[in-house]
């Protein structure tokens, strides 16, 4: 494929100045700083990327797009799927614009669908319904999980039946159709717990592989609790002090990411796992906010 071809079908057509290469670079030389392998790569790619789309603009080089640059080329092809999605939804031709923009960033589809009229708090809906139904994949559930903090005590539940029975966990579980994330994380604390909190506050979001089986949980703390924690038919309630949990009987994950919700630390990551429920590989990352 021709740059040309690639600049019409798959950007936002904005010339690209030598100013953006250097913008990459100065997020190469950042994540060289933090020692992240996958950023690293990344973001040598998306220089070579933007070279090429500068040399472009500059000089009209047009010649075949660089096998180099084949993973970022191929992220912006796939955001431009994704933002096709998102007009559908709000009513708009899905090839409104080539604008592609990380859809995972609430504030960039809000601004993204205002230049078409959407006012912002209907832009946040349909952001948030994208969120919820994963627009960004063809696999996967979205669920919640939500761990109450009081001092030096966290609230856990130890699963009676079902996916992870057997196991002590936070409180959570699907997102319905229709729910926001944080209306489903409240709708679980009170099916599971007999509870609700006052401040909840985004943590991390992990994507899981359970030999086949995509989620995406989106990990809360929860914080001032209302009511007292009751024994449902799915959960049974325990406050357990946070230097005496449970991991040995908890799932296998956890003992990597809670030292970084404990630490009060945001995160994302990945694990995956084999039939038997070990961890075969996983990847964390503190992130600055969601």
């Amino acid at each position: 494929m021709k740059i040309g071809k690639y600049v019409k079908d798959y950007t936002s057509g904005k010339r690209v100045g030598f100013i953006r290469v250097l913008s990459e670079v100065k997020e190469l030389a950042e994540a060289i700083a933090k020692f992240n392998k996958k950023d690293i790569k990344e973001e040598w790619q998306d220089i070579l990327h933007f070279v090429q789309l500068w040399l472009y603009w500059r000089f009209g080089l047009n010649q075949d797009v660089w096998r180099y640059t084949g993973e970022s080329v191929k992220k912006f092809m796939e955001r431009k799927a994704v933002w096709g999605k998102i007009y559908k939804y709000a009513g708009l031709t899905e090839n409104v614009s080539n604008y592609v923009g990380n859809y995972k960033k609430e504030e960039k589809v809000i601004k993204q669908l205002k230049n078409f009229g959407i006012d912002e708090i209907t832009a946040k809906q349909i952001w948030e319904t994208a969120l919820v139904n994963n627009f960004w994949t063809t696999t996967g559930k979205i669920m919640t999980l939500c761990l109450i903090m009081e001092a030096d005590k966290i609230l856990l539940g130890m699963k009676k039946r079902g996916f992870g029975a057997g196991r002590w966990n936070g409180f959570g579980g699907k997102v319905h159709e229709g729910e926001t994330i944080e209306e489903a994380l409240h709708r679980e604390l009170q099916e599971e717990a007999g509870v609700t909190v006052k401040t909840i506050e985004k943590r991390g979001v992990i994507d899981f592989d359970n030999n086949g089986k995509m989620l995406t949980v989106h990990i809360f703390k929860g914080t001032e609790i209302v009511g007292s924690p009751s024994e449902s038919e799915e959960m049974l309630p325990k406050w357990f002090d946070i230097n005496e949990l449970p991991f040995e009987t908890m799932w296998p994950d956890d003992k990597y990411w809670l030292p970084l919700f404990l630490a009060d630390k945001k995160f994302t990551g990945k694990f995956i796992f084999d039939a038997d429920d070990n961890v075969l590989s996983y990847e964390l990352n503190e992130v600055d906010s969601f």
